[in-house]
């Protein structure tokens, strides 16, 4: 079953990200979420595909965060430099610098394609040892399982 009227958010985010983000950073990453997840491309084939990148103007990011143009120029910052988010200019070069995105007309914004990966944790396999020591582990378990306490 399809939920409709949500917008999906990467579980990363939740397991890796957001105890460290402080709240501009955090309601700005919900926001680039928001216009891009949240959204069909309608441009697209698929019709089920969502949104990979949007033009947000500053004074949208202002208005649906609740924040300063300076708070917002430091929650870019972070964002990106955490590789949340990736900013590019109208042509789709890659802006990772406040310097180069001084000046540029107009900000286009997308959530890193690392957002999206899930965190798996790698399971190590037992070394010889510790196998020998399960295999021991077992053992000792089932025999003091079957013995009869007497007196």
């Amino acid at each position: 079953m399809q939920n409709i009227c949500t917008t999906p958010v990467p579980n990363i985010f939740f397991d890796k990200h957001l105890s460290k983000l402080k709240l501009a950073e955090l309601k700005m990453f919900l926001v680039i979420n928001r216009q891009t997840l949240g959204w069909k491309d309608i441009y697209s084939q698929d019709k089920t595909k969502r949104k990979e990148k949007d033009w947000i103007s500053a004074s949208q990011l202002q208005k649906k965060t609740g924040s300063s143009r300076r708070a917002l120029s430091d929650a870019t910052k972070v964002l990106v430099k955490r590789n949340l988010i990736k900013v590019l200019n109208t042509n789709g070069s890659v802006l990772r610098s406040p310097g180069r995105r001084r000046g540029e007309f107009r900000l286009v914004y997308m959530l890193s394609p690392t957002c999206g990966k899930a965190v798996e944790k790698r399971v190590k396999k037992p070394t010889k040892k510790q196998k020998f020591a399960q295999e021991i582990s077992k053992k000792v378990t089932a025999l003091v399982q079957n013995m009869h306490i007497t007196n």
